[in-house]
């Protein structure tokens, strides 16, 4: 179940953090929103390094560009 949660926690700070969804988005599509990065956060390596890893593991490459481009 912990696994689940940073799971769902990385993909919706990912919406968020790339402006796919508002943290209001989130928070109405689902029963127990969670951010793994907050909206007033801000934004450092360890925890965009955290979500690379994640979508690596998950083969989803695309999404690891555009994090790596709010690196920069």
């Amino acid at each position: 179940i912990m696994e689940n949660i940073i799971e769902d926690s990385i993909i919706n700070s990912y919406y968020v953090l790339t402006g796919r969804a508002t943290v209001e988005d989130i928070v109405s599509r689902q029963d127990f929103p969670i951010l793994f990065i907050g909206p007033d956060e801000k934004l450092d390596e360890n925890g965009l390094n955290t979500m690379l890893d994640y979508f690596i593991s998950t083969e989803e490459y695309e999404k690891c560009q555009e994090l790596v481009e709010l690196l920069k």
